[in-house]
């Protein structure tokens, strides 16, 4: 009797699919490679492939993903850093704003007057006394009966006019009891004058050594050229010509011409 030859187990291996079999052929079924249907789906484990046995030539291109890699695997498939890109250009700076047109030039202003050297460089000017004035009449009227004490010569323009006047009886023995003034007047035409400043005293006291002072500050306007005259002259209250030429005066008169 012919006893056929048994043929020995021959371990063959393959990846079909991507899934790798391992399995036993006799001759006559080695001659042909396994694929993924002589492989039940999941029957394989990693227990049944030898290791070392699977190649890069065995495995089928793009068969395995990513999600089936190992977490070490992964690490190592990262690419070496780029190179740092070149800086980018800066931008051109804007142009400057023109400047702006320089605003007119203001009105030139009027040159003003030039002063006079001295402590009263705008007085225009001054009437003072050397020596106290007597008053020569009280009482009456005053155009007919005021003493004179100075006259000046006014430019027309308007001025400030400080009037001032120091006056003192010379016999206090004599009784009397006036009101003083110290007068500055214009010649306007009139029979008074136009009026500059009138400085007036308090009533004197009948008698004793007593002495009383007065002064007026005025604006006027001289409205041309004309002579100023201070004059000083009293009344009594009734009227009478009591006490004239007992009194003097000091005089003190300025004239600041500011326009």
């Amino acid at each position: 009797m012919r006893i056929n030859k048994i043929v020995p187990i021959v371990t063959a291996t393959a990846l079909v699919g991507g899934i790798a079999v391992l399995g036993t052929a006799n001759a006559a079924s080695a001659a042909r490679q396994l694929d993924g249907g002589d492989v039940k789906n999941s029957s394989l484990t990693g227990a049944d492939i030898k290791n070392g046995s699977l190649t890069g030539a065995d495995i089928k291109n793009g068969s395995i993903g990513y999600g089936e890699l190992s977490d070490y695997t992964k690490s190592k498939l990262k690419g070496a850093t780029g190179k740092t890109g070149a800086t980018g250009k800066t931008g051109a700076t804007g142009k400057t704003g023109a400047t702006g047109k320089t605003g007119a030039t203001g009105a030139k202003g009027a040159d003003g007057k030039d002063g006079k050297d001295g402590a009263s460089a705008s007085v225009e000017q001054h009437v003072t006394t050397d020596k106290p004035e007597t008053i020569a009449h009280l009482g009456g009227k005053f155009a007919e009966r005021a003493t004179e004490i100075d006259t000046v010569d006014l430019a027309a323009g308007t001025y400030l006019v400080n009037t001032y006047g120091a006056f003192d009886r010379l016999d206090d023995s004599q009784e009397s009891s006036p009101v003083l003034q110290l007068a500055v007047r214009a010649d306007n035409g009139s029979q008074w004058g136009q009026d500059l400043g009138t400085a007036f005293t308090g009533e004197f006291p009948e008698s004793g050594d007593l002495e009383q002072t007065a002064s007026a500050t005025r604006y006027v306007t001289v409205a041309e050229d004309t002579t100023v005259t201070v004059y000083a002259f009293g009344y009594n209250a009734d009227k009478s010509a009591t006490g004239e030429g007992n009194y003097t005066v000091a005089a003190d008169v300025s004239f600041v011409k500011i326009g």
